[in-house]
């Protein structure tokens, strides 16, 4: 039987080889890749599928650091099956900038020999369009004479579309150099890693591997296959990645898009793989008699700021914006408007802002102090907006949505003083003495318990650094040992300022 489907396997490749080689014809100045399975494998109306992306980022708990991300492996299932597991690598990069990102998966459509570029000049999904990097598309054509533009790949093509709506939920503006894999052997991806890497050199550049794991096995024999797979990526491994699929000893239907993504990564410098998440898709289809593997992962190397020698003031330097006073006493401004126009009229504000350097991502917490005492305190760890859209939405979060104070009045606006503290990156703690008492925020997390405390809170205070972590234990419901019983601790610095 195995044979027989091997045959017509074969046949319907030779099939698509040729209708592959009729169809490839040159697109327009504007052609544009439209949607092919929005409707089937996501939501294919704009507010349902932000709302739905945007809530399975928000259900990962926030990112440990782990250096400078250079790529991830995604699974390319329809959203309700893996979407949960690829929100895991999307969450890692939210915020982070990068010029130019190459997705890269395998055809699932038409059988073709080498690797297909798409002859577009934009790629659409319901949230918008996306510009694809000519330029660096005609260069990976020159490098090797089995990198060619063949739309029919790209067309219906879902394993690099699934992608797409998650990117553009969580970078700012990026290009995208989206590439099909026809045959998936050693020689093909050592040469497209090799590629990248000459093409790439000197741009800020995220690679995305689009594979799932294991199909239609049991789910006790697909977890044994997945885990040889898990255990070469880990290892960073791409070659040896193929070899064991070739042995039967692991199943990925992306292996050389996986396979491309560690070589590339390596030659890059990267030197860690953090597996995010695994699932297979007994847990929405109830039937674990067949299911497919899901894996996210992050690979990174060390951040060129974390090479530079440690002390206070280079802490300082990595951690905070730096902001002029101009940028300061704007955004005191900002949040006080926007205070002002929510209790008076029960609107957000919106302003125009043109200010770059109000419109870069930040985190930040907005403060109200009422004769000295805390009135409300809200805001983010994560820098998925720009500066001051976050300090006017929790400029107004902190007046009247605070739990633990009752909703600002009008009235007592004018007697409240603002202050803005603007985060920099949560840091992993591995040893307490890493932290340094009034230049570190805290944040302790332990299961879906958290809590954060100011770096300003302790020096307020006046505690010590046991004291520091036994409160911010507290904060967040937890024994005030728990950060000593393997309680995560992360630290971070903040730029802060307030009203006179």
């Amino acid at each position: 039987m195995k044979a027989v489907r091997m045959r017509l396997l074969w046949a319907w490749m030779g099939m698509g080889l040729l209708l592959g080689t009729l169809l490839a014809t040159p697109a327009g100045a504007n052609s544009v890749r439209r949607p092919a399975v929005a409707g089937f494998f996501y939501p294919a109306a704009k507010e349902e599928l932000a709302s739905l992306v945007d809530r399975y980022l928000e259900q990962v708990p926030p990112p440990a650091p782990m250096g400078e991300i250079v790529a991830l492996i995604c699974p390319h299932a329809g959203y309700q099956y893996s979407g949960k597991v690829a929100a895991h690598a999307y969450r890692q990069i939210r915020g982070r900038n990068y010029q130019v990102v190459v997705l890269i998966g395998p055809s699932h459509t038409v059988a073709f020999e080498g690797v297909a570029l798409c002859d577009a000049n934009y790629y659409q999904t319901p949230l918008g369009k996306v510009r694809l990097d000519r330029g660096l598309a005609q260069a990976l054509s020159r490098r090797d004479r089995s990198f060619r533009f063949l739309p029919p790949a790209h067309e219906k093509e879902h394993s690099l579309e699934v992608q797409i709506p998650f990117l553009q939920r969580t970078l700012g503006e990026f290009s995208l150099l989206p590439l099909v894999m026809g045959s998936q052997s050693l020689a093909t991806c050592q040469s497209l890693a090799r590629a990248l890497v000459e093409i790439l050199r000197g741009k800020k550049a995220l690679l995305i591997a689009s594979s799932d794991l294991s199909h239609y096995h049991p789910s006790e024999v697909a977890k044994r296959l997945d885990e040889v797979a898990i255990e070469a990526i880990r290892s960073l491994d791409g070659a040896g990645l193929l070899r064991k699929v070739e042995a039967s000893a692991c199943e990925l239907c992306g292996a050389g898009a996986v396979a491309t993504v560690l070589l590339a990564a390596r030659l890059q410098g990267a030197d860690r793989v953090k597996i995010l998440d695994y699932a297979d898709s007994s847990a929405v289809a109830k039937d674990p008699s067949s299911v497919v593997g899901y894996l996210a992962a992050a690979i990174g190397k060390e951040d060129k700021e974390d090479q530079k020698e440690s002390g206070s003031s280079g802490e300082k330097k990595r951690g905070q914006h730096d902001l002029s006073p101009e940028a300061k006493r704007k955004l005191l401004q900002l949040a006080r408007q926007a205070i002002r126009l929510f209790l008076e009229k029960k609107e957000v504000w919106d302003p125009l802002i043109a200010d770059p350097e109000l419109q870069r991502p930040g985190a930040a917490f907005v403060t109200l102090t009422q004769g000295g005492e805390l009135r409300g305190c809200i805001g983010t760890t994560e820098p998925n907006r720009p500066l001051y859209r976050t300090v006017v939405d929790c400029a107004i979060a902190a007046a009247v949505s605070d739990p633990r104070f009752p909703p600002l009045s009008l009235s007592e606006l004018e007697g409240v003083r603002i202050e803005i503290s603007v985060l920099g990156p949560l840091r992993r703690v591995r040893d307490a003495s890493e932290i340094q008492v009034g230049r570190d925020g805290l944040m302790i997390c332990q299961g879906e318990r958290r809590g954060l405390l100011l770096p300003q809170v302790a020096s307020r205070y006046g505690w010590d650094r046991i004291s520091f972590l036994e409160q911010s234990c507290r904060k967040a419901g937890l024994p005030a040992d728990a950060w000593r019983q393997g309680a995560r601790i992360y630290r971070f610095v903040a730029e802060v300022f307030g009203e006179e």
